[in-house]
């Protein structure tokens, strides 16, 4: 947020310079300041792929937020109700509800699924050693039948 502040302002200062084509320093000064602004805001989206995801949503929901409030200005100067911001405010929490508890049953699903997980490594455990056991008293009987044959 305030890089891209920043970077606005430094762009709009770089602007007016060029209109006014004045002092070439300064302009270079401003051009380098840019370039290290960008290159900023370049290495921080590289480090943090994740805020470049949060500002696209952020960006989305401001845009629905303006929309939203536009529809309301001029539902209120035309009709002098607020019904269609009732009704995206209960649609809203209908989303947010719904989300929530696709949520809570995502959660379970995998708390069920690791129950699971504990559930069949120990049954393959208790078969290892059952076979185990069987395979030592196979080993065991056929002992037992070759010395009863010699």
């Amino acid at each position: 947020w305030y890089q891209r502040r920043v970077r606005e302002h430094l762009e709009g200062r770089y602007e007016e310079l060029v209109m006014a084509d004045k002092n070439s320093s300064e302009l270079s000064s401003l051009k380098q300041n840019m370039k290290s602004s960008a290159q900023a805001i370049m290495k921080s989206v590289k480090l943090n792929p994740l805020a470049t995801e949060n500002l696209i949503k952020l960006q989305q929901d401001r845009e629905y937020l303006q929309d939203l409030i536009a529809e309301c200005l001029e539902e209120v100067s035309q009709e002098g109700s607020f019904e269609g911001l009732i009704r995206a405010t209960v649609e809203e929490r209908e989303k947010k509800n719904k989300l929530q508890e696709t949520i809570l049953r995502e959660e379970d699903a995998r708390k069920n699924v690791r129950a699971l997980q504990r559930q069949l490594l120990e049954l393959k455990k208790s078969k290892e050693i059952e076979m185990q056991s069987r395979n030592e008293m196979i080993a065991h009987l056929k002992d037992q039948l070759q010395e009863t044959r010699a």
